[in-house]
């Protein structure tokens, strides 16, 4: 390139309009100088030579907004941008909500120079809550964590539907010695493709890469084989003792209602989905229903994982069954001419379960509550009732038989 096109190049408006840019910047080595600031003895003319002058001012102006602490928001500012990046955490709203709220907030106090001066957008909320807040926390949980003689991990697995990937979150117990309580923490979560024990293993150790293990105390978790597997090869990989407290209670409350419900062949369960969908999102059999029953009740969902938890969808369908069978007739469908027990069905379903609920409502809680193992008995030991023992005695039932009766208790 010639002097002639860098002549050109001077003229033109791209090069006039950064030139102006950078003399309007300051060098961030001026603000960090002590004292004055050096004279610079070079020219572009020295570097050119003479043939042409650039007019460029190279001395720094001595002024106020030098100092880089003009170039930040005051601690008051700061501070309410926090206060709001955590309200906004805590409240589970978007980012993008806060590009609305913050204009509000200055319209209703003008005469606030803080609110004024807040300058909160979707993407510095987001770089705040994720390189300023979260760093910030982890560190203060890292470092209560290492302070502590021990520590329970909590995690379990469910699908991110926005991420298409299973997902583990895991959550610390420890003893906070300042506070001297016992707290529960998110950690992180871990993204795996699948949920067999060697990936479960693999994620689970990821997620507490910064951790010991060695202070790990005990692991909570729901009962799939799954996971009895990851338990035993964590415990064979890192040579650690960890705590067995057995399976999660709640879980084989559950699934020993789910079973018997099984076992009875009544299909309580579809006959509960079936009334639950039969109004939902559909406004025409809602309006058709409610002059003639004289009723605005409908019937509640059934939960097809928490078995004992759907009480309330029993209690309702029970209280419903006149008006929905009201409703079925006026409909003109052809129905068959059998006496039904359904009614005599969902009230058995409902008083098992509610006989159960209480239990789990009372062992579904964040107090301790390992104390209550000592009352356990063996399987041996549990009264199963005197027809039953009259049955095994008569019956003709190996020993094998009887065990596995008996685990399933």
């Amino acid at each position: 390139m010639g002097k002639q096109a860098l002549y050109s190049h001077e003229k033109s408006s791209g090069h006039k309009k950064r030139s102006t840019t950078m003399l309007g910047n300051k060098n961030i080595s001026m603000m960090l100088a002590s004292g004055q600031a050096k004279s610079i003895n070079e020219t572009p003319s020295a570097i050119l030579g003479d043939t042409h002058n650039i007019p460029v001012d190279v001395t720094p102006k001595p002024s106020s907004n030098a100092n880089i602490e003009a170039f930040f928001n005051p601690e008051n500012i700061l501070e309410a941008e926090i206060i709001w990046a955590l309200h906004n955490v805590e409240n589970h709203q978007s980012l993008n909500s806060v590009n609305k709220t913050i204009p509000v907030l200055q319209k209703m106090f003008k005469d606030s120079v803080t609110a004024q001066r807040m300058k909160l957008s979707s993407k510095k909320l987001s770089y705040l809550i994720t390189f300023g807040l979260a760093p910030y926390f982890e560190e203060e949980l890292q470092d209560k964590l290492k302070n502590c003689d021990f520590y329970v991990a909590c995690f379990d697995e469910s699908f991110n539907k926005i991420a298409q990937r299973g997902q583990m979150d895991i959550c610390l117990r420890y003893w906070d010695n300042t506070e001297n309580i016992v707290k529960t923490r998110y950690y992180t979560s871990v993204f795996m493709n699948e949920a067999k024990a060697d990936n479960v293993l693999e994620c689970f150790k990821e997620g507490l890469k910064p951790l010991s293990l060695h202070k790990l105390l005990q692991i909570s978790m729901d009962g799939p084989n799954v996971n009895w597997k990851f338990l035993r090869l964590l415990q064979e990989d890192e040579n650690v003792n960890i705590l067995d407290l057995g399976s999660c209670g709640l879980h084989v409350v559950h699934g020993a209602f789910q079973a018997g419900h099984k076992a009875a062949n009544w299909a309580v369960n579809d006959f509960l989905r079936g009334i639950y969908w039969l109004f939902k999102n559909s406004p025409a059999r809602r309006a058709a229903y409610r002059p003639l029953t004289d009723s605005d009740e409908f019937p509640l969902k059934f939960c097809s994982v928490r078995w004992v938890e759907s009480v309330s969808a029993a209690c309702r369908a029970l209280q419903l069954l006149d008006n929905i069978k009201k409703y079925v007739l006026n409909t003109n469908t052809k129905l068959p001419d059998t006496t039904t027990t359904k009614n005599c069905k969902i009230a058995f379903f409902a008083t098992i379960a509610t006989s159960l609920e209480c239990f789990l409502k009372q062992f579904q809680s964040a107090a301790p509550l390992v104390p209550f193992l000592n009352i356990l008995k063996p399987l041996s030991e549990v009264d199963i009732g005197f027809r039953t023992k009259k049955f095994l005695a008569e019956g003709k039932v190996t020993e094998r038989e009887k065990l596995d009766f008996f685990q399933r208790l």
